[in-house]
């Protein structure tokens, strides 16, 4: 996905050098920033005054180009989503939030599922220029010379994150349920589906229970055998 100066977003198919859609003015100003999650893009711009002031923070839909929502901030200087130490840097994988910093000295902490935002994050006296965030906490920098830390501990967000993981864990275990029922059934292809998509579930938490994680993979494996799919049997 780019941002262009014109304020309009570019989304590309890389491996196939293609567009994936016409591009798509979003901002009434240049883009600075912008971040991705799932088919969600928020981006940051220098946008201009309008009716309704200057909504320099916008949601879109990454497949379709369509605006989803917008905020009136400062204008947006600098953007990050939380990455994990884990994976080298990297971004962290299923996060929904990110963090934006802004000219006027103030950082914002949002959830870009829902499209809302959480915390306003007030401490510079002079534009922010720089953030990075990981699981615990965000960083800001500014033109104030401070750097400034913001603990997620202090706010829903780890509370929220947690109670979203242990969803994502019971229907997994539910899943993991219809599979072998349908297993015991002799329904083995339906079985290896119930199977496939509960091990997808469980890939994005970051702790997942061991037991179930061995469980999915051992009965997708014994499935598969039964099935004929042998190849499919070894590496699981």
């Amino acid at each position: 996905v780019l941002g262009r100066a014109d304020g309009f977003i570019e989304v590309w198919r890389v491996e196939e050098g293609a567009e994936a859609m016409t591009p798509t003015e979003v901002h009434k100003g240049r883009i600075t920033c912008l971040r991705c999650v799932g088919d969600t893009v928020i981006s940051g711009g220098d946008d201009r005054e309008v009716v309704s002031g200057r909504e320099c923070v916008r949601f879109t839909d990454a497949r379709d180009g369509r605006g989803l929502s917008a905020f009136t901030t400062a204008p947006a200087t600098c953007m990050a989503l939380r990455t994990d130490p884990a994976r080298g840097g990297a971004d962290m994988e299923g996060s929904r939030y990110a963090v934006s910093g802004h000219a006027d000295g103030k950082a914002f902490l949002w959830d870009v599922v829902d499209r809302r935002c959480l915390h306003v994050l007030d401490g510079h006296h002079s534009a922010v220029r720089s953030v990075c965030a990981d699981r615990v906490c965000a960083v800001t920098g500014g033109d104030d010379k401070t750097c400034r830390t913001w603990r997620f501990a202090d706010s829903s967000v780890l509370r929220d994150e947690r109670e979203q993981e242990e969803r994502v864990a019971r229907k997994a275990s539910e899943e993991s349920d219809l599979g072998s029922a349908a297993y015991r059934k002799g329904r083995l292809g339906k079985a290896c589906k119930h199977y496939s998509c509960a091990i997808e579930m469980v890939k994005g938490l970051r702790s997942a229970p061991g037991d179930l994680v061995a469980r999915l993979f051992c009965n997708r494996a014994a499935a598969r055998l039964e099935g004929g799919d042998f190849e499919g049997c070894v590496r699981d």
